[in-house]
């Protein structure tokens, strides 16, 4: 064989290897639940910006949503709520040299002007025309934290407002849900977080006894949120049982690894089911729902709308962090490392542990574990349960779980390609069912 016929040789294996390759992307952009498509759908959910229930990240989110299924053949209904929201402008602690980025805990109390005072450490006994502040090794548990509940307590021995720099293992701020009875009604007095990283320029000024400048501005508007309930087929037939997927849609900041991987993952879910067409034997009911931060406010509402516990055979919650990565820490510097989080589990009614365990068996470093288990009881799945509902699903925190970092570097389509095989073999297993699975 001649130099040029073994160059034309070796070129057309090199055309062969490039038509295959191409081939091979083209089949996993098709595939809805393939990490590429998947972490696609994280970044544009992203993209959004941050999620709070009815501002412009998560209008344009469920709008986004809305489109991508109707574009399916999947019907969707809107169920809409009306809430008072805030909207955040200057947020800022002012120190003798520096100021400290700061933000409101909800429901926020404004600073009718800006605040002038000392700080004193939380825990004195009369905080008097001071400016309370809870240190990070005096704040407890970082996820066990009540700031309405510390907001209250300041205020009853005089404090003028209060900053709290929560232990998050980031060293962000980091933002606690909202709770009753402050879900539309303001703190007692101003409260904000700050970051943790921020507490010696804090504490200094604390032991100075210099005065300190608060700064927690925003404004409060009447908006409108939307829960999205899509199901397929659209022509539902009465006889036939419910699978419903639920997903959180909402959160405080960019939310990428804490709500952009399930809602990637729920939307994926719902074009691989009308892709398989309606001859099976199933309803399927997908339901996004705002509100979460703020006492899960949409998903008790879509709650009402469900059908009975009877009817549905299985409800799967796509929750929090689902995918997202874990972190090396070394002299101060973060690595990111191809294995998801410690905190990564799924619950499941115990009945249904056969078909999980065999669904997602595949998924690496999962801890599949009985949802009296559920260490998040207050949760959007603990409600499911609560409910009576067959359920399972995922609830998790992350390294920047909460916090302005949450984007979307946390995750990756290598590590969310594995619960998109986890959710296909589900729905394979639920159209083809065996005597075992059935609850």
């Amino acid at each position: 064989m001649t130099a040029a016929e073994v160059r034309h040789k070796l070129l057309s294996i090199r055309h062969l290897f490039c038509f295959l390759h191409l081939i091979f992307s083209l089949s996993a952009v098709a595939d809805p639940l393939s990490g590429p498509s998947l972490f696609k759908s994280v970044q544009k959910y992203a993209s959004f910006g941050d999620h709070r229930t009815g501002g412009e990240g998560d209008i344009a989110t469920t709008e986004w949503l809305l489109n991508e299924l109707e574009a399916n053949e999947i019907a969707v209904v809107p169920q809409t709520f009306n809430l008072r929201q805030f909207f955040p402008s200057r947020q800022i602690l002012k120190l003798d040299d520096h100021q400290v980025e700061a933000f409101p805990h909800w429901f926020p109390q404004i600073t009718q002007q800006p605040i002038r005072a000392p700080l004193a450490s939380f825990e004195s006994e009369s905080l008097t025309g001071h400016i309370a502040y809870l240190a990070p090794e005096k704040a407890g548990a970082w996820y066990r934290l009540r700031p309405a509940q510390l907001a209250v307590d300041a205020a009853a021995r005089g404090a003028l407002a209060l900053v709290i720099a929560a232990p998050h293992p980031s060293g962000e701020i980091y933002v606690t849900n909202a709770a009753p009875p402050h879900l539309q009604e303001p703190l007692e007095i101003p409260t904000v977080v700050v970051a943790a990283r921020d507490h010696q320029g804090i504490q200094e000024a604390l032991e100075e006894g210099i005065e300190v400048v608060l700064i927690s501005e925003g404004e409060t508007r009447k908006v409108e949120a939307r829960n999205l309930l899509a199901r397929y087929p659209a022509q539902t037939t009465p006889e036939r049982p419910w699978v419903v997927v639920s997903t959180p849609i909402s959160g405080w900041f960019t939310c990428a690894g804490e709500r952009g991987s399930g809602v990637a993952l729920w939307l994926g879910l719902a074009f691989w089911v009308a892709s398989q067409g309606a001859d099976h034997q199933y309803n399927w009911l997908f339901v996004a729902n705002s509100g979460h931060e703020l006492d899960f406010m949409g998903a008790h509402r879509s709650l009402f709308a469900m059908p009975s516990r009877e009817d549905v055979r299985l409800w799967l919650h796509l929750g929090a962090s689902i995918g997202a990565r874990q972190w090396s820490e070394q002299d101060g510097k973060l690595t990111p490392l191809n294995q998801v989080h410690q905190y990564n589990r799924l619950y499941g009614d115990p009945v249904l542990m056969p078909l999980i365990k065999s669904a997602f068996s595949a998924v690496p470093d999962l801890e599949i574990l009985p949802n009296s288990e559920l260490n998040r009881s207050h949760s959007e799945l603990g409600s499911i349960t609560k409910a009576g509902y067959t359920a399972l699903g995922m609830v998790g925190s992350h390294r920047f779980f909460h916090t302005p970092e949450d984007t979307p570097s946390v995750t990756d389509a290598t590590l969310l390609a594995p619960y998109g095989e986890g959710l296909k073999n589900l729905a394979k297993a639920l159209m083809e069912p065996t005597d075992e699975d059935q609850p």
